[in-house]
């Protein structure tokens, strides 16, 4: 987690961005899925997620969304 929000990856669904800093109400806030998408665990280092994909290898990925 980082500043309140969870980068989360399943499989085909790519990885997805969530703002649980209401944690009563969480929502998602950006998401990225290629359409072959195989992501399975994502990481925080920095500003960047790098995620695990069975299908590309590591998917880098930088947010802006605040």
């Amino acid at each position: 987690m980082r500043d309140g929000v969870i980068a989360q990856s399943f499989y085909s669904q790519g990885t997805r961005f969530l703002d649980v800093t209401d944690p009563t109400n969480p929502r998602q806030i950006a998401y990225y899925r290629p359409a072959d998408a195989a992501s399975w665990q994502p990481y925080w280092h920095g500003k960047y997620v790098y995620v695990a994909d069975n299908t590309r290898g590591v998917d880098v990925l930088e947010p802006t969304f605040r």
